[in-house]
């Protein structure tokens, strides 16, 4: 008799628990299909008075889909236009950045295959980047600046940046032997090499800061800065921060990077800040990547919550959900395993059923977005520790 009541109990205890869950998916579900929004780049994501509440723009992505350079545009021009947005701030080292303005500027060539080869953005990106840029009255351009590690851009983009920034005057004899060196060092010898061979670029700049400075004129802030950088980043060696467990060395390169963010904001104090990041980034409060007992704060969460921040507490973070169809030209059960492993990505980062029922809801092909912190929400709090928006490419 004791066991049938037991069994009654735990059944009655399913019972309530689904429908509690039901009842909360049902309200997800009202929510989104009633506050999903087609996107206007002429309007933006929020009305022109909510732009004042913040300085950075951020918007989580997973590298290398076709969509990710059309939500940048679009996002980004917007706020260019209504938010005083000035500064990209690019997921690449200080040399790419330095590169990629250069793009900008002349259109060269050379600058734009290395950063469609050695950056996070193809080709398409960054012409139709300098298409807006060139549209960009002369005294109110943006800027590109590369605030990640610059040791993955050794082969390409370090030495392209440096000989850049003597484009306008004479390389000493020194410095472009010591770059020889270097670049035939970077494909036949191990990293301590390499990190021993750069030493000697980093101590020429050091013991010569007043010859270099006579020499570079404006451009020796930059060169400056990437001379340190490069120093820093070489400290940290070649980890996987993809899929690498090392949480120390997670955190090491989450602080780097806000560090360099906010060195460039109290450079750039006058103007708003844009970004598209890996979406692991993103949260306003806390940054997992191992699992729920080991939890490290990303950049973003250091931006937004800091005492050390230029932007504390006026971080807009979004996050991009991607819907891809399956029309046959590729193969199916690759199609499905990588919908599958991006719906498991997503788990940290999404409230629960939030992606399925999104992904269930028929939307023409287009460009939608939801706003979670809204006031009706039942997404608010989540919304305070994560983001405040979801972007829907269908």
């Amino acid at each position: 008799m004791h066991f049938v009541k037991v069994a009654i109990l735990f059944f009655c205890l399913i019972i309530s628990n689904f429908n509690l869950s039901s009842q909360s998916d049902e309200d997800y579900k009202e929510f989104l299909y009633n506050n999903v929004k087609s996107y206007d780049e002429s309007v933006g994501l929020m009305p022109d008075t909510d732009y004042s509440k913040y300085r950075l723009f951020v918007v989580g992505e997973i590298h290398f889909y076709k969509e990710n350079s059309k939500i940048f545009l679009n996002i980004f021009r917007n706020l260019y236009k209504n938010a005083n947005v000035r500064v990209i701030l690019l997921e690449s080292g200080y040399a790419t950045g330095i590169i990629a303005q250069h793009y900008l500027e002349t259109g060269d060539n050379k600058s734009l295959k290395i950063i469609s080869e050695d950056g996070q953005f193809d080709e398409f990106h960054y012409r139709f980047l300098k298409d807006f840029y060139d549209k960009c009255p002369k005294d109110d351009k943006f800027k590109i600046i590369g605030i990640d590690l610059e040791n993955y851009s050794l082969y390409n983009s370090f030495i392209y940046a440096v000989r850049l920034l003597f484009r306008d005057t004479v390389m000493p004899e020194t410095l472009d032997e010591l770059l020889g060196d270097f670049e035939t060092l970077i494909d036949s010898e191990d990293y301590d090499v390499i990190v021993e061979e750069y030493d000697k670029i980093y101590l020429d700049y050091r013991y010569n800061k007043t010859k270099y400075k006579d020499l570079l004129f404006d451009n020796y802030i930059e060169y400056e800065e990437l001379m340190e950088r490069m120093r820093k980043s070489l400290k940290f060696g070649f980890y996987n921060y993809n899929f690498g467990k090392d949480s120390v060395e997670h955190s090491r390169r989450e602080n780097y990077i806000f560090r360099s963010i906010v060195k460039e904001i109290k450079r750039h104090p006058d103007c708003n800040y844009f970004g598209q990041f890996g979406l692991a980034h993103i949260g306003l409060s806390r940054f997992l990547i191992t699992n729920e007992n080991n939890i490290i704060e990303s950049f973003v969460t250091h931006l937004n919550n800091s005492e050390y921040s230029p932007v504390k507490d006026s971080v807009c973070s979004s996050l991009v959900l991607y819907f891809d169809e399956y029309y046959g030209d590729n193969n199916k059960l690759v199609f499905f395993y990588d919908e599958f492993m991006y719906s498991l990505s997503t788990k940290k980062y999404l409230p629960p059923k939030v992606y399925k029922i999104l992904k269930n809801y028929k939307l023409d092909k287009g460009f939608y977005f939801v706003n979670l912190a809204q006031d009706d929400s039942p997404f608010a709090e989540f919304a305070k520790r994560n983001y405040q928006f979801l972007i829907l490419k269908k």
